[in-house]
């Protein structure tokens, strides 16, 4: 089969390395607070007895995903224009796409079945849905169509349990498998800035008219990361001052906070109120991409990089636990209160625990040999021996 995108071709017209691969802390904090963001969204499961809903009536449900979808965006395509600089000029292409999917594919999907399979076993056990609706569900997780899936059932009044988180995870992987193919056809960064420039004007205008039609396709946040991943080498040009980055970074914090708890545009009655939190979202990734450590602040910048790192675990199990615990704290709450806020703080620090035991047990093992295995699909197949590829952090 002949081969149309030389990599020879690809490399110059994407130009030099994108950066050296190494992981950027400003994007890991940031990772903790898209996390954070979300588990705020999902916070009256837990507590449910503290009438929590009502602390965020304005809330815009959907920031943290959106972060996560900026961040992601922009790595991913850091990640491909990396491969395609250190690809040999005679290897083939379909062996850069293989590479990429291989460490995609260990990187998320073992952790993602146990917590598929974990939610699916509670939301019958525990809450009694129905084995056969579950089972379905799951595999529209498993196989990444779980966004689709979940339009199907919201339509249909159909219960997904405790895998709706799924719906972001499957957008994604679906991102993950189209955009290396785009990638390789549009051939230089201007052409894809400017898909990824109409990509986000033509979900926002259809998000604006239609907004429960095309949320489940909300691909606006991941072209925004690939349009800042076309413009990085313009935005790291750009260098703050050390203790003027800290003021910088703080103010915006500051200001996207309420914004993310509806304070600040609530998403009722405001035009574009959807487009204000993205646009956010990408002036916080903006002032990581410059990696100056402007989100590297005293005390809690080391948690953040460390909350951030295991985000992906965080978010698989954050809802099946709050669901789990949210029964046996809203029923000890109406007789204790006190208590309740024990039992809470406690069942937090359980899932941390279960959190650093996935990460460290599943996630990092099987992200180590899918890398394992990437590399060897090049050394077994190409005929020119070269570097191994250096894989940035996801």
């Amino acid at each position: 089969m002949r081969d149309f995108f030389s990599a020879e071709r690809l490399a110059s017209k994407f130009g030099g390395r994108p950066d050296g691969g190494r992981v950027n802390q400003d994007i890991e904090r940031l990772r903790a607070v898209a996390v954070l963001l979300v588990l705020v969204s999902h916070g009256q499961v837990l507590f449910s007895w503290l009438k929590f809903q009502q602390l965020i009536t304005g809330y815009h449900f959907q920031i943290g995903v959106d972060l996560f979808f900026v961040i992601s965006g922009y790595v991913i395509a850091m990640s491909i224009f990396r491969e395609l600089d250190n690809r040999d000029a005679n290897e083939p292409t379909r062996f850069f796409l293989y590479r990429f999917w291989v460490r995609r594919a260990f990187r998320l999907l073992p952790a993602a079945i146990v917590c598929i399979a974990v939610s699916t076993a509670l939301s019958h056990l525990v809450y009694g849905e129905n084995l056969f609706v579950m089972l379905k569900a799951a595999f529209a997780a498993l196989f990444n169509v779980f966004n689709f899936y979940l339009l199907h059932a919201l339509v249909n009044g159909v219960s997904v349990g405790m895998l709706e988180p799924y719906w972001s995870l499957s957008l994604e992987e679906q991102f993950y498998v189209i955009f290396p193919l785009l990638v390789l056809v549009v051939s230089t960064k201007r052409r894809l800035a400017m898909i990824a420039i109409a990509g986000v004007i033509g979900i926002e205008l259809a998000f604006s008219v239609i907004p429960n039609l095309f949320w489940f396709i909300r691909f606006d946040g991941l072209c925004c990361g690939v349009l800042l991943a076309c413009a990085s080498p313009y935005i790291k040009k750009i260098r703050l001052p050390k203790v003027f980055g800290k003021v910088v970074g703080l103010a915006l914090l500051a200001f996207f906070i309420p914004v993310a708890l509806g304070y600040l545009f609530p998403v009722a009655g405001f035009f574009g109120a959807q487009t204000i939190p993205l646009a956010c979202c990408v002036i916080l990734v903006i002032f990581a991409v410059m990696d100056s450590d402007v989100f590297n602040f005293p005390l809690i910048g080391r948690a953040l990089a460390y909350l951030g790192s295991r985000s992906y675990t965080v978010y698989l199990l954050h809802l099946t636990f709050f669901f789990a615990m949210g029964r046996v704290l809203l029923a000890t709450g109406q007789e204790n209160n006190t208590l309740a806020v024990l039992l809470a703080g406690l069942s937090l620090i359980t899932f941390m625990v279960l959190v650093e035991l996935m990460f460290r047990f599943v996630e990092t093992p099987f992200r180590d040999y899918g890398k394992r295995v990437a590399s060897r699909i090049k050394l077994s197949n190409s005929s020119v021996s070269s570097e191994p590829v250096k894989v940035t952090s996801s």
